[in-house]
């Protein structure tokens, strides 16, 4: 479900004893971008990216 949110993804049952859920490094990303083949992958790469290393790439 591309439309689930953050709240909703921490709170799936076994989902607490996963390093992502406690740390808070769940990030949401644009539908659009990821459930389509296309140029925009590329976008959703770079929002990846983004989202992985703000050091390198900026904040999101």
């Amino acid at each position: 479900n591309f439309y689930e949110t953050i709240q909703a993804v921490k709170e799936r049952p076994g989902w607490d004893s996963i390093s992502a859920v406690q740390n808070d490094a769940i990030y949401e990303i644009n539908a659009d971008i990821v459930s389509r083949t296309g140029p925009r992958l590329v976008d959703a790469l770079e929002a990846i990216a983004k989202m992985v290393h703000p050091e390198i790439f900026g904040q999101p």
